[in-house]
């Protein structure tokens, strides 16, 4: 539905535009803020399609400028139009509903920490905040709208969240033909990283299904290590350490020991070795206790690195940490690669 204020965006791009092309005009709105004992004078920011959150940029700039720029509109010889009251309150409310994309945007960019296993929390999180909004019962019909559109947009994106629905969404194709929810990718990194490997947000057949496919590229990974035995009847040579070896110790000696077998049952038998392996070194993973996100260290907030905790964890676990490294090193978005160019 349309309002009187609904232009309010096409009307701030054009004040915005205008204070762009004119040198004068942002000249004036700088010395009018040092007037004010401004310590640090603002321009405004222009939004562009192609940069990530810049229409919150524009549109919380604005907001904080707006005493400012309604004393140049005031002077009479300056030919600027500024916004009516309705529409500053529309701004106002564009920039609460941008304001979580644009955290999200922001975490998922930091280059100095693992931010892939993230993607699955912050999702979440924007779906509860997008409810919230909608159920603001002071929402004009032009935000109402807009909240609906977004609503709509995400769940054909990301889906509707219900508890086991969401492991097997990704095999669903969406709009222009990309996948639809969490990538595989995105679900495996949730679990591998010790700050998020509780996947509170999913159920627990989408918990068991996650866990069973990381068990299985793990078992790929441990029967990758096992020797391959020498195609005659011969034993298992007695220096030649396997990877089920370095559990006795680890688990009390609860793995079969029967290292003289005939050749045909060997294979199965390393096979056999390569799950249970697997199988306990998940199990004591998931007993270790869950890492804080955040650290305090001089006043400031520091982000735990996962890949940090697995080095420490690397002699106790052989397999996981180099699944966890493939894994936990991939960037959720091309951020960081566009700043590049």
């Amino acid at each position: 539905p349309r309002e009187e204020h609904a232009d309010a965006l096409l009307n701030a791009r054009q004040m915005c535009g205008t204070f762009s092309n004119s040198s004068q005009l942002t000249e004036r709105l700088l010395q009018f803020q040092a007037t004010q004992a401004v310590q640090r004078p603002k321009k405004t920011i222009q939004d562009v399609k192609t940069r990530w959150w810049s229409t919150y940029s524009m549109i919380n700039r604005l907001l904080l400028l707006k005493p400012y720029i309604s004393y140049l509109c005031s002077r009479p010889d300056v030919e600027l139009t500024n916004l009516n009251d309705a529409q500053w309150k529309l701004l106002g409310d564009i920039v609460i509903i941008l304001e979580p994309f644009m955290l999200a945007q922001k975490l998922l960019e930091g280059e100095t920490y693992v931010t892939l296993s993230l993607v699955v929390s912050i999702i979440e999180g924007l779906r509860k905040q997008l409810a919230r909004a909608a159920s603001n019962v002071d929402n004009s019909a032009y935000v109402q709208s807009m909240l609906s559109a977004l609503t709509q947009s995400f769940t054909a994106e990301w889906g509707t969240g219900d508890a086991d629905t969401q492991f097997d969404l990704h095999k669903t194709l969406a709009y222009r033909k990309r996948m639809q929810g969490f990538r595989m990718i995105h679900m495996l990194a949730a679990l591998l990283d010790p700050r998020t490997k509780k996947l509170m947000t999913f159920g627990l057949q989408d918990k068991r299904k996650i866990e069973d496919e990381l068990k299985r590229i793990a078992i790929l990974e441990a029967k990758k290590r096992v020797a391959v035995p020498v195609p005659v009847a011969v034993p298992i040579v007695e220096n030649a350490p396997t990877i089920v070896d370095k559990y006795r110790d680890l688990f009390n000696d609860t793995l079969p020991d029967d290292r003289h077998v005939p050749i045909a049952d060997t294979l199965q038998y390393q096979n056999t070795d390569c799950e249970i392996a697997v199988h306990l070194e998940m199990m004591s993973y998931q007993r270790e206790g869950v890492l804080e996100r955040l650290t305090i260290i001089d006043g400031k907030e520091v982000h735990n690195n996962p890949l940090d905790w697995w080095k420490l964890k690397a002699g106790k676990y052989p397999i996981l940490p180099s699944i966890a490294r493939r894994i936990l090193c991939a960037p959720p978005t091309s951020a960081p690669c566009g700043r590049l160019f």
